[in-house]
């Protein structure tokens, strides 16, 4: 690969002049592009590049994730390979488990010694006879909305779900459904939601 010189900015100010070995002179268009790289701006300089090649953006691809899409919608959606999106995800994963981490660590309730969300639905789901190994939680995030805070579990061979928001700064759970109430209020009735 040949080396470019960089002789100036050229006189409609659009655009860089760069030098050859041999003398021939080139001119560079001054875009986006070449600002991102100049200011070696990696993630801006993504943007630009995804933008030319016609998929989405990575902060695009990242807000779908975190809005609780898997890599293979988004690639689906963008007309991308599942391996670019994987790319971007890893950050967004990390925040989303990073966040139900922290509901299933909020204490239910204002007294000292108060059990926390995961202690109290993980005690109420063996009433039920849920097998531990099919509780996931998740969290995930539309826009600047509220984080909502999903548990999925097996029961009697069907899967159910308890959803909840919950704002991290205050550390607040609001239970969304019947589920939710069941597994998270501190004053509910003897019996599980049928």
């Amino acid at each position: 690969m040949g080396e470019l010189t960089l002789v100036g900015l050229h006189d409609d100010g659009e655009h860089v002049v760069l030098e050859g070995p041999d003398g021939q002179r080139f001119r560079l268009p001054i875009d986006e592009a070449l600002r991102a790289a100049v200011r070696r701006d990696r993630p801006g300089l993504e943007q630009v590049r995804a933008g030319e090649r016609g998929i989405l953006p990575p902060r695009e691809i990242q807000a779908r994730i975190r809005a609780g899409a898997t890599a293979e919608e988004v690639a689906e959606q963008a007309g991308a390979s599942v391996e670019t999106i994987r790319r971007y995800e890893g950050p967004v994963l990390a925040e989303r488990e990073w966040v139900a981490q922290q509901a299933r660590g909020t204490r239910i309730g204002h007294e000292v010694g108060a059990p926390t969300l995961g202690d109290l639905a993980a005690d109420r789901l063996a009433t039920r006879g849920v097998v531990q190994d099919s509780i996931r939680w998740d969290a995930a995030r539309d826009g600047a909305g509220p984080w909502m805070v999903d548990l999925s579990f097996e029961v009697s061979e069907a899967r159910r779900s308890a959803r909840w928001t919950f704002d991290v700064s205050a550390r607040t759970l609001r239970a969304l459904d019947d589920e939710a109430r069941w597994l998270s209020e501190t004053e509910l009735a003897d019996e599980p939601i049928p």
